[in-house]
């Protein structure tokens, strides 16, 4: 991601392109670029950070993502660029498991199959209390 804080973004696309490949057979790839540029009016903030959910209902709202050939990843945030006629994907809608719920996150898994996942980092248990080098 070099210095553009978009995990959001990649976590996204990987999951999208997934669940492609197991519906329809065939591995496209997709625009983070996209996602940076283009969902900040719902709720993400570009290379400064973002959420998965966000992400998802601007591919639903947008009726799409663009393939990452034709909107390349570049490390930055620019205007949006969207074009319909490089969409790579489409998807109808997304399911939000229960924070906390390995349970559900199985049964996810198991019966949806490609997931997006963030993960908490501010407990104590991530932070660094010694290290050695």
């Amino acid at each position: 991601q070099g210095n553009c804080g978009a995990s959001y973004a990649f976590s996204a696309v990987g999951a999208l392109e997934g669940a492609w490949a197991l519906a329809f057979g065939n591995l496209v790839t997709l625009s983070e670029q996209n996602i940076i540029d283009c969902s900040v009016p719902y709720g993400n903030y570009g290379c400064r950070g973002g959420n998965m959910y966000n992400a998802f209902q601007y591919i639903v709202a947008n009726d799409g993502i663009d393939s990452s050939d034709s909107y390349p990843y570049s490390e930055s945030q620019y205007s949006c660029r969207y074009s319909q006629d490089d969409n790579g994907a489409q998807m109808s809608g997304c399911v939000c498991i229960s924070s906390g719920s390995e349970d559900d996150l199985q049964m996810a898994l198991a019966y949806i199959g490609p997931l997006s996942v963030a993960v908490d980092a501010s407990n104590n248990a991530f932070k660094v209390s010694q290290a050695t080098f």
